[in-house]
């Protein structure tokens, strides 16, 4: 799968997606919201629904899935 092929069935912890210009982990989903962890071990919390609105969608793009 290519950096730029999204899995289906949506995205799951262990995924790595590149968001906002960093590849950050898929740490937790709860409900509509995903907690990431970048590179630099940051966190951050943002709902699904930024992750794919139209302006954000050029910047999100899924990296790999773990396992």
């Amino acid at each position: 799968m290519t950096e730029h092929e999204r899995p289906k069935g949506g995205l799951r912890v262990g995924d790595r997606v590149r968001f906002e210009g960093q590849v950050h982990t898929v740490v937790g989903l709860s409900g509509t919201t995903v907690r990431l962890v970048d590179e630099h071990n940051m966190r951050m919390s943002c709902p699904v629904q930024v992750m794919s609105a139209p302006k954000a969608r050029r910047s999100a793009t899924w990296v790999s899935r773990w396992g």
